[in-house]
């Protein structure tokens, strides 16, 4: 399987209308995406104006069919012109579970989950209109990922909130990224960072870079945040 983070920059103060397009269009006519979301989130700013979805596939063929097949749809060209409209910039990485059975509680060998099968274990109880969703990104050293990831596996076991361990597939290669649901954002900011459990020097041997965002869930509507389990 593997795992699409697309981000949509919005021009400033687009987000209203953004998500103004979504329920006009409806999400019927983008089942097949939507069969394949996992949420879409903002960071904590006051404008809003980045839209982090998160995506889990089957493989590359997977997303191309679910994806490209869209664009054959004709009630959806309105839609396509409206939201192209209020977007400055659009990216997009592909990353897979890393292979470490410890560091991949949802998705690995012999554990999937896909919307309409109810929350994620790791969302069960949480409400999305409070719930942060924390993104450790970490730039690996050139041939560093084995020690990093076994010294990570030895560390702790990954908290009750832990949806795993991802590598990047494209882009910049050696990224390594974990996330990790928390019930608000005061939580996710008392929590013990991911980099503070792994020795200082250690670390700074193993990784180039760090950085932890914090992710919203975009709970306006429920379609858009199933792994609180609301399935398109």
């Amino acid at each position: 399987m593997i795992f699409e983070r697309r981000t949509y920059t919005l021009k400033p103060g687009q987000r209203a209308a953004f998500l103004q397009a979504q329920r006009d269009r409806g999400f019927a006519p983008v089942a097949p995406i939507c069969e394949r979301l996992l949420g879409y989130f903002v960071e904590p700013d006051p404008a809003g104006d980045r839209v982090v979805h998160l995506y889990r596939y089957d493989d590359f063929g997977d997303w191309q069919a679910r994806l490209h097949g869209l664009y054959a749809v004709p009630e959806l060209r309105p839609y396509f012109g409206t939201v192209r409209k209020l977007m400055a910039r659009q990216d997009n990485v592909f990353l897979a579970p890393v292979p470490v059975p410890l560091l991949t509680p949802v998705w690995g060998p012999g554990r999937d989950w896909l919307p309409g099968q109810g929350p994620v274990p790791a969302a069960a109880g949480l409400d999305p209109a409070g719930a942060v969703l924390v993104e450790d990104s970490f730039l690996l050293r050139p041939g560093q990922a084995l020690g990093f990831l076994d010294a990570l596996a030895s560390a702790a076991p990954p908290g009750a909130g832990s949806l795993g361990w991802f590598a990047a597939l494209t882009g910049r290669l050696h990224r390594h990224v974990h996330y990790e649901l928390f019930a608000s954002r005061a939580a996710a900011e008392q929590a013990r960072p991911t980099a503070d459990l792994l020795p200082p020097a250690r670390l700074a041997g193993w990784a180039a870079e760090h950085r932890r965002r914090l992710l919203l869930p975009m709970s306006d509507i429920g379609e858009m945040v199933p792994l609180f389990g609301t399935a398109a």
